[in-house]
């Protein structure tokens, strides 16, 4: 029946867009956390394991940690329609009055991974947010390779703004 409803929804309406929300998500770090996501109608809802995009439930009690019989939300998913998203909170402003960003957390769908959908969320998000030049924007710590990488192609592809970040990882060979 699913399948069904997925099949005739990409009938209806097909296509990307950009929106933006408050994150379900709770950082430590900020409390004015606001999400960027991408939504594509045509596609089918997540796996259900998948962090972020599907609702991830335990048997531990969220108050106390004591392990219950009954399941608890732990983390709300994005959406079935969502393939990737980019969390971030704002900083307030330089002395210059330009933009001062911090991104909390980038992910992307299991099946749609290495396609661009990562590069397509920055380039909306410094394009909306960040237009002017001297807009600072801050990874933060860099917890993978694939971040990194596209750390540095920003770097590379906004030399007027000041994109800032830590790498935070090692180098596996494999």
């Amino acid at each position: 029946m699913k399948k069904l409803l997925t099949e005739w929804r990409k009938f209806l309406k097909e296509g990307q867009e950009f929106v933006e929300e408050k994150s379900p998500l709770r950082y430590d770090r900020a409390s004015n956390v606001k999400r960027l996501a991408l939504r594509d109608d045509s596609i089918e809802p997540p796996y259900s394991q998948d962090f972020g995009f599907a609702d991830q439930y335990t048997y531990r009690n969220p108050r106390t940690g004591r392990m219950t019989k009954k399941k608890h939300l732990e983390a709300p998913g994005a959406g079935d329609d969502i393939i990737g998203f980019l969390d971030y909170h704002d900083l307030g402003e330089t002395s210059d009055g330009n933009a001062y960003l911090y991104i909390d957390y980038m992910k992307t769908r299991r099946e749609h991974k290495q396609k661009g959908v990562a590069t397509k969320l920055l380039d909306e998000f410094i394009k909306r947010f960040a237009p002017n030049p001297g807009s600072i924007i801050n990874f933060g710590k860099i917890q993978n390779a694939d971040m990194f990488s596209l750390f540095e192609k920003a770097k590379e592809k906004y030399p007027d703004h000041q994109i800032m970040g830590a790498k935070n990882f090692q180098w596996k060979n494999y």
